[in-house]
């Protein structure tokens, strides 16, 4: 009597069946390697002999024009198999109406011009680096459960979308990593009130999406579903350059929970998207989830991207509002790069201050209301001064004493005032001379305060009025 088939399975195991040659140490269907349309009865055979194990093992084996349908499903399911098919070959083939319920593994397999129809994955579904070569999209009409549905460093390339009125209800769906060659790769975010008809492409339920380094040169649309418009899943598009691509476009999509760390973002279109808000501005999803001061850097450069984006499209109330996050990155960084500096404690000191400043008088550059009213306040501020200390004024002196009874209130009173205010306004434009002239110590010292004051706050001012007229 013969012995049994030594092959290897995935668990390490030997297949164990009857060889089918004596000296081959092989199982029929390991022998043949390939299985082409006329030997599904070969992989039926093999996998009823195997219905004892949990695992449904074809790794290795090449299949040729095999339809995989109602038989291939029945010896599956009934038994309640996951399936394994570590680096094999599906070349011209086709699974149609079939319902896996558990795990589903195609790792590193070959798909030429083979599709999935009408498929659902109730189970994990995993395609970790596998190659599809196709005409037709490879998947239509399918659906995805399970907790996750994965296509990590997997290989998309034909002439159309991946995926046509697929929907992917796991809870976590990964194309990091993934070269997509193709003209064309849209997705919609759905809700569960979202049917399975409704949309096309690729509609996903999920609650975490990752584009990590993702590679695609054609045709990019990710969008919210308008019945979903709330529905905010985790995105991850790091590393994504998304320059590359013909065209990239993000409609009506809600991005409160989206990453963008090292993404390349200056030929985005984002139309009507939704950005998380904090002191009612908008916030990177990033920067409310890493406050650890090693991302500062990386923070600072998706910012950098997102204002430039929006000034390439000529917005530029929203370039304000990254610019904004931006310089308070660059104001978080500035108290952690002193180094090992001689003067480090005064230098961040200083730097931070300046910053603080620049924050305090125009919100960086974008209230110029703000600043107009600081040199106002000065200008008001230093007449009260003068109003005591003390000046010339024409002919005239201008001193009241600090405990000036106010009861005694008059029009001359008010006219002093007016050229104490004449007076702050000359020692703002360096007009302080002959006909205006400091009287006292007090006065001198005010006017230096209120010149270095001055010297501070209206480039501030022009800086900010500058970015109002420029948009």
């Amino acid at each position: 009597m013969g012995g049994t088939c030594e092959q290897k399975l995935a668990d390490s195991s030997p297949c164990g069946r009857p060889e089918y040659h004596p000296d081959g140490g092989k199982c029929r269907l390991h022998a043949m390697g390939v299985v082409a349309a006329g030997d599904t009865h070969a992989l039926l055979e093999y996998i009823s002999d195997h219905a004892d194990r949990e695992v449904i093992d074809l790794s290795g084996l090449e299949f040729r024009e095999v339809e995989f349908g109602e038989d291939f499903e029945n010896a599956i399911v009934s038994h309640g198999h996951s399936l394994f098919s570590d680096n094999a070959i599906f070349d011209t083939c086709q699974f149609k109406r079939i319902g896996f319920i558990n795990r589903v593994e195609f790792s590193d397999c070959t798909f030429d011009n083979t599709s999935f129809v009408n498929c659902a994955f109730g189970g994990d579904a995993h395609f970790g680096g596998s190659s599809f070569h196709y005409e037709a999209p490879p998947f239509s009409l399918c659906t995805f459960g399970g907790k996750g549905t994965f296509f990590n460093f997997s290989k998309f390339r034909g002439s159309s979308a991946p995926f046509d009125t697929c929907m992917v209800g796991s809870e976590a769906l990964s194309f990091a990593n993934c070269l997509v060659e193709a003209d064309q790769f849209y997705i919609r975010i759905a809700g569960r009130e979202v049917g399975f008809y409704d949309v096309r492409y690729l509609a996903v339920q999920a609650s975490e999406i990752d584009f990590t380094g993702l590679k695609f040169q054609g045709h990019f649309e990710l969008a919210n579903d308008r019945r979903s418009l709330e529905v905010s899943p985790l995105l991850h598009f790091g590393q994504l350059n998304f320059a590359q691509m013909r065209s990239a476009t993000f409609v009506l999509a809600n991005l409160e929970k989206a990453s963008f760390i090292h993404a390349i973002l200056e030929t985005v279109r984002f139309i009507n998207v939704r950005w998380p808000d904090h002191d009612d501005r908008r916030i990177a999803y990033d920067e409310l989830q890493h406050s650890d001061k090693s991302t500062l850097e990386d923070l600072r450069w998706e910012y950098q991207q997102l204002k430039k984006n929006s000034e390439s499209n000529q917005d530029y109330v929203r370039a304000g509002q990254w610019f904004y996050r931006e310089t308070e990155i660059r104001r978080q960084m500035a108290g952690e790069n002193c180094g090992k500096r001689r003067f480090a404690r005064l230098h961040q000191w200083f730097t931070c201050e300046t910053y603080a400043l620049y924050k305090a008088v125009s919100e960086y550059g974008e209230n110029y209301p703000r600043a107009f009213l600081w040199l106002a306040g000065l200008w008001v501020v230093f007449g009260f001064w003068y109003f005591f200390t003390g000046f010339d004024f024409a002919d005239r002196h201008v001193e009241y004493h600090m405990c000036w009874d106010c009861t005694r209130f008059s029009g001359e009173h008010i006219l002093d005032f007016l050229r104490a205010l004449l007076f702050s306004a000359a020692a703002m434009a360096l007009q302080v001379g002959r006909t205006v002239k400091a009287t006292s110590t007090g006065t001198v010292f005010g006017v230096i305060v209120q010149l270095i004051c001055t010297a501070t706050i209206l480039p501030l001012f022009l800086l900010a009025l500058r970015r109002k007229f420029r948009r």
